[in-house]
């Protein structure tokens, strides 16, 4: 069974599949082939802003990651040998400037390629072997990084997966039958946060440590998360829709108490 893809990443799956494999920063499209075989980058000339707008083979321009010049950092290429598409999920970018894209092939075989600063290709990451994501996420820092989303199969569950900054995975981790994810988030100290909903429209917050043991659970009776993030202090923000659909944001300490709650008076989806 497959959890049904939303609106948004259907019309990624449909346009990802007309194009071959284009990175412009952050954003990247399609490659395809033997999931054991490495992608070849290629190299190219920087275009000109003008150019990426008025070329049809490549993602709209603000979907490029820029700096605050309007310039595209960087704009690479590559192919797998063998045929076939990469479908682009999610992408991240860590504090020195590499970019990370989770992606699965026509196998299902969902990877993360690496690409640095210079949009030069460094690495392809197992993430999950014949497993479909949905709702997909990827983090990164300088600690490495962590991907989530909804697998199918005998009803949804959300599945975690954490690497270290040289790509070696330090956990997974599989939730409940009925769960969907709601985000997750690389903390600087390596905390690990994932966010999961269920099915009946509550859902938790849970702080792994880097060997994958559970510091704390946060868990919200109303909620549906759809987002968290590590701040600063150690603090932790999460966004979601309670089920009366209602936007709802609730500020977590370091220990997954509770600081605050704001839910807003209108019925409107969540941020």
């Amino acid at each position: 069974m497959r959890v049904a893809l939303p609106a948004r990443m259907n019309l990624q799956r449909v346009a990802m599949s007309a194009v071959r494999a284009t990175v412009c920063a952050l954003a990247v499209a399609s490659c395809g082939g033997d999931p054991s075989t490495s992608p070849a980058p290629t190299s190219e000339p920087l275009p000109t802003t003008d150019a990426l707008r008025s070329s049809s083979d490549l993602l709209s321009s603000r979907e490029m990651r820029k700096d605050v010049s309007l310039t595209p950092l960087f704009f690479t290429q590559f192919v797998d040998p063998a045929p076939g598409p990469v479908y682009v999920h999610a992408a991240a970018v860590d504090e020195r400037g590499n970019t990370f894209v989770l992606g699965h092939n026509v196998r299902d075989v969902n990877f993360v390629y690496r690409f640095d600063p210079k949009g030069a290709f460094v690495s392809q990451t197992l993430a999950a072997a014949a497993e479909f994501l949905d709702e997909s996420v990827l983090r990164a820092n300088d600690t490495g990084f962590v991907t989530a989303g909804t697998q199918g199969g005998g009803g949804p569950s959300i599945r975690v997966d954490r690497f270290d900054a040289g790509g070696q995975r330090l956990f997974q981790y599989s939730g409940p039958p009925m769960t969907i994810a709601g985000g997750a988030d690389v903390c600087r100290d390596g905390t690990t946060l994932v966010a999961q909903a269920t099915t009946a429209g509550d859902g938790a917050v849970i702080a792994f440590d880097t060997s994958g043991e559970a510091k704390w659970t946060a868990t919200f009776d109303d909620v549906a998360p759809t987002d968290v993030r590590c701040v600063g202090d150690r603090s932790v923000r999460v966004v979601g829709a309670s089920r009366s659909g209602s936007a709802v944001a609730i500020a977590l300490g370091a220990d997954g108490s509770t600081d605050w709650r704001y839910a807003s008076s209108d019925s409107v989806v969540a941020p």
